[in-house]
């Protein structure tokens, strides 16, 4: 299997966990708000949590992403020794 294969596997790993990461605490978010009998002291804390749950995936995953995709590219460039056969 070619190194530059298993980065973009990685990569679309990587984008998938961001999605449904978004996605997963975007729910939670709406459950408690939407929910009347849910909106207690725990919950609001869950809610606190998943938005700053959602500003890590939205701030920082795409740059981890970006990072192993094209990775490859910037090793060919760079000539890293780790890379070369």
């Amino acid at each position: 299997m070619s190194v530059s294969l298993v980065f973009t596997i990685i990569g679309i790993l990587l984008g998938i966990t961001t999605l449904i990461g978004i996605l997963g605490n975007f729910c939670v978010f709406l459950v408690v708000f939407w929910s009347g009998s849910k909106k207690n002291q725990i919950n609001i804390l869950l809610v606190n949590l998943a938005i700053s749950d959602i500003g890590m995936c939205v701030s920082c995953m795409p740059f981890a992403v970006a990072t192993v995709i094209f990775h490859i590219q910037v090793s060919k460039v760079t000539r890293m020794p780790l890379f070369n056969k």
